[in-house]
């Protein structure tokens, strides 16, 4: 009869423990501690320190169980919306002026006596693959004597390349060094590509009375931006 009593008690123990679970979410600690009465199985929840009365029993369990085992990893989310275009940063500022690049010179201070087409060469380059502005200075000199007809003589820029942009061409009066000398100035682009023949030169043409001296030819390289 005892042993059929203590199983209701059971029973009514185990309802009890399901009534208290929310009771249980609260707890303080991770065991619960109760004392049950062993004659009516009515269940008493007390403190760690707190001692069960007559004619009760002390249970304890664990407030949390064991971690489950980890499930499995969900599918990936889909793809979200391409987010708008950000606004364009400031302009950085300007870079520091570069290098002038090389620049190549002839100075001729030869007396070159002229003569008719193909005429002479005053001075030569030699220039590698790129841009430049070349510059050519010097004198026309008639050689005749006072008195006598000027003598009309004319130079160019001559060589794979050039634009063609600029010449020169003088009456030349006679008297020599005295009074029949006229000073010129050309100025004209070049532009070398990679197998060119590198040859730019300053040519001249005109009677045996009128030379050329002093020939300055120079070569500047860099970025041309010709402008309207």
């Amino acid at each position: 009869m005892k042993r059929t009593i203590l199983a209701g008690f059971t029973a009514v123990f185990v309802l009890c423990l399901w009534a208290l679970t929310g009771w249980v979410a609260r707890a303080q600690s991770n065991v619960i501690h109760a004392c049950v009465n062993r004659n009516n199985g009515q269940v008493r929840i007390v403190s760690a320190a707190e001692a069960c009365r007559v004619p009760e029993i002390a249970v304890t369990w664990n407030a949390i169980g064991p971690s489950g085992a980890t499930g499995p990893t969900g599918p990936t989310g889909a793809t979200g919306a391409t987010g708008a275009t950000g606004a364009t940063g400031a302009t950085g500022a300007t870079g520091a002026t570069g290098q002038v690049g090389p620049m190549f010179m002839d100075r001729n201070f030869q007396n070159v006596v002229l003569a008719p087409f193909p005429g002479v060469t005053t001075a030569t380059l030699s220039l590698p693959a790129g841009t430049y502005m070349m510059f050519a200075k010097f004198r026309y000199r008639g050689n005749g004597a006072v008195g006598t007809a000027a003598a009309t003589a004319a130079c160019v820029f001559q060589g794979v390349g050039i634009g063609g942009l600029d010449a020169s061409q003088n009456n030349v009066p006679p008297g020599g060094e005295l009074s029949g000398q006229i000073d010129a100035f050309m100025m004209d682009i070049v532009r070398k590509n990679p197998g060119d023949d590198p040859d730019v030169h300053v040519q001249c043409f005109g009677p045996p009375n009128v030379s050329i001296i002093n020939t300055q030819f120079v070569a500047i390289s860099g970025t041309v931006n010709i402008q309207p």
